[in-house]
């Protein structure tokens, strides 16, 4: 086979394989929301956040982290959420992290979505060895009315748990305060 013949047949094989891909791929759902970013001044900052989700996760996945998690403690939940990517949490200006866990529930207020995703980690934080390096995960959710508008929170630096004891999961933020998102919109 010539190699022109050959970089051809690869050629059609990629195209092929991309058109499957296409047809067999859910329609990832945007979120866009303001975040506010608590500082030392006494107005907080603004900072625009996008949450795109390709699915929400499924029962076995929620219980399968939750395994990790009683069985290797935050380290091996973390280990396991890496595995397990159903979209992308970015700022803007932000390549964005990586959503690991996303769940949808209808309440009477609307619809709630709440979500996990691994969280940005500077390299002045690695480098020093900061508390904050502790606190992997990002986790957030917010609320939907009718027409697709809402509000939440958002707690960027968070360590996850398992209470042997009451056999709940918790969440340990960072700081002392929240983020609210404001303005989500559903696109």
């Amino acid at each position: 086979m010539t190699r022109s013949r050959h970089m051809t047949t690869l050629g059609i094989l990629g195209v092929a394989v991309l058109a499957v891909s296409a047809a067999g791929a859910a329609e990832t759902i945007t979120y866009t929301a303001t975040t506010t970013v608590p500082g030392a001044s006494p107005r907080a900052s603004t900072v625009m956040v996008t949450l795109s989700l390709d699915r929400f996760s499924t029962e076995e996945e929620r219980d399968a982290l939750t395994r990790a998690l009683v069985e290797g403690g935050q380290q091996g939940l973390l280990e396991a959420a890496r595995a397990n990517r159903v979209g992308n949490l970015r700022r803007v200006g932000d390549l964005g992290v990586n959503v690991v866990f996303a769940k949808q529930v209808e309440t009477p207020q609307g619809t709630r979505v709440a979500f996990v995703a691994e969280r940005w980690v500077t390299f002045g934080e690695l480098y020093t060895g900061s508390r904050s390096t502790k606190y992997p995960f990002v986790v957030g959710w917010f609320t939907l009315d009718e027409n697709g508008k809402g509000d939440g929170a958002l707690y960027a630096a968070t360590e996850i748990s398992f209470d042997e004891a009451t056999r709940t999961v918790e969440v340990e933020n960072l700081g002392a305060e929240q983020m609210r998102l404001l303005n989500v919109r559903k696109r």
